[in-house]
């Protein structure tokens, strides 16, 4: 229970279940959380987000489709009122797809992202935010540091890579409380 207590305060972790579409809505999945509360952070912080333009050029502009009938002017007009760069209307969109049809549990929630971006532009930028791993971080080199060490040991130098990595999971699992 402690550890998921100290799940439900951090507000990275919260974010990043909510935006990872496989969790997303999923009912009782966090007990002490609301998804509001989660989308009232979420919009707090894309308002804090400095968008910056790639380049200097504006997109070339998309070809425009002559239509005559009556229900897709409708369905354009709902488009356009919609599809603002309102962060809320983007939640709103967001939840509708993800309940109507929950992604695999194996799938990747970056892959989704980037096949939703036109769809959900603000979202996608927080969701690459929260979901991508960093390039390197200060864990990763110490892992290649100790493991650089026990190659480098006359003894242990012919060590199997599948031994290596049982010793450093038995390892790892130790000093877990």
């Amino acid at each position: 229970m402690k550890l998921y207590e100290s799940y439900v305060e951090n507000e990275s972790l919260l974010m990043s279940t909510y935006l990872d579409p496989r969790f997303s809505y999923v009912p009782d999945l966090l007990m002490r959380v609301r998804w509001t509360e989660i989308e009232e952070s979420i919009a707090l912080y894309s308002e804090s987000l400095i968008i910056v333009p790639t380049s200097a050029q504006p997109p070339v502009p998309k070809k425009a489709h002559v239509e005559e009938s009556s229900y897709a002017k409708f369905v354009q007009s709902k488009r356009l009122s919609v599809g603002g760069n309102s962060i809320q209307a983007e939640m709103a969109s967001y939840k509708a797809l993800v309940v109507a049809g929950r992604p695999a549990l194996d799938s990747d929630p970056v892959t989704f992202w980037r096949a939703h971006r036109e769809r959900f532009p603000l979202l996608q930028r927080i969701a690459l935010h929260f979901l991508s791993p960093t390039q390197s971080s200060a864990i990763v080199e110490r892992l290649f540091s100790v493991c650089g060490s026990i190659v480098n040991n006359s003894r242990r130098n012919r060590m199997k890579p599948k031994t290596l990595n049982q010793q450093h999971l038995c390892a790892a699992l130790a000093t877990l409380d």
